[in-house]
């Protein structure tokens, strides 16, 4: 499973749920952006996903899939959302 989250820019949301255009643009101009894990949906969505996981029998790995155009080093998204990841499963 992969650990990955989005953000909806509140300026823009309601215009277009899809991006139809590459994602290349500026993060500003976009409806949606891929954001490092607790960065788009909070604990409790997070937790209520792994809920039905767990209800459908997986227990299996989470990979963090890091993308966010707003932390360029990915190195310190991947630690901040493993920290949010970890903090979301132990409670």
């Amino acid at each position: 499973m992969h650990g990955k989250d989005t953000r909806l820019n509140p300026h823009i949301k309601g215009t277009e749920v899809y991006e139809l255009g590459a994602y290349n643009g500026p993060a500003a101009n976009r409806v949606w952006n891929y954001v490092a894990v607790g960065y788009g949906h909070d604990q409790l969505w997070w937790k209520e996903f792994f809920g039905t996981l767990a209800a459908g029998d997986y227990h299996g790995p989470v990979c963090i899939e890091v993308e966010d155009p707003l932390m360029p080093n990915n190195l310190i998204a991947i630690r901040k959302s493993a920290a949010f990841l970890h903090e979301t499963m132990l409670k």
